[in-house]
């Protein structure tokens, strides 16, 4: 591991993601940080319908399967940890440090973003990038070459370091029992299979249109059980 790790700090860290769905190992990510000593761990499940990516099960439901995790956790970090669903542009850096001028922010970032925004780090307070794959020393050069001393490298279990939300969504669809257990909690494939996500095709707007229409089946019958005909 990178032995250049932040050590303990007070302040806010925000960890952006999809989750979709949230693996194992992205909840390991959220206990690491934790155990830094945050006063506060921001989750930011991105959920903006502007962009460009397809979600496959619906924010709401993203943020459910964190909080069946997040069961497991201490009160005490229980207490510090913050699951938002990001709609717009609401949990972006500038405005969660808008909102909390006078503390340190760390922003928690994915290798893959990284690579793609790795300049813009320098305006941060602190950067943690989560790895993906073994290959810190390009990672390390990376970080040279962008010229950031405000960045550091996670440390990860190696077990986690290729675990893959897209893998997840195949070995649902292909009922791949390895590749679930052991990236997903038990209770996140419970949900899963009982809302019927990752099946198919569907996205996440096939799943709210469909939630849409069972709400009002349901109104509807107990309309019917409970409502007298007109005489």
């Amino acid at each position: 591991m990178n032995p250049r790790i932040e050590e303990k700090q007070s302040g806010i860290a925000i960890y952006w993601g999809t989750f979709d769905p949230v693996t194992i190992a992205h909840f390991e990510i959220i206990k690491s940080v934790l155990q830094s000593n945050f006063k506060k761990v921001i989750v930011a499940i991105n959920d903006n319908p502007s962009t460009e990516k397809i979600y496959k099960s619906p924010g709401e439901s993203r943020s459910d399967m964190l909080k069946i995790m997040a069961l497991s956790l201490p009160r005490k970090d229980h207490e510090r940890l913050e699951i938002a669903i990001q709609k717009n542009k609401e949990m972006e850096y500038t405005n969660i440090k808008k909102a909390y001028p006078d503390e340190k922010v760390t922003a928690i970032v994915g290798q893959d973003s990284f690579e793609k925004f790795g300049a813009h780090c320098k305006w941060c307070d602190a950067v943690q990038v989560v790895p993906r794959g073994e290959k810190y020393d390009a990672l390390e050069q990376q970080i040279a070459h962008f010229g950031l001393k405000n960045t550091f490298i996670l440390p990860m279990d190696k077990r986690f370091l290729t675990t893959s939300s897209t893998a997840v969504r195949t070995a649902v669809n292909t009922n791949n029992i390895s590749v679930l257990s052991s990236s997903l909690h038990p209770k996140v494939v419970s949900y899963i299979n009982k809302q019927g996500f990752f099946r198919g095709d569907f996205t996440s707007t096939d799943h709210q249109k469909l939630r849409v229409f069972k709400n009002w089946l349901q109104k509807r019958k107990w309309q019917k059980a409970h409502v007298s005909p007109k005489p």
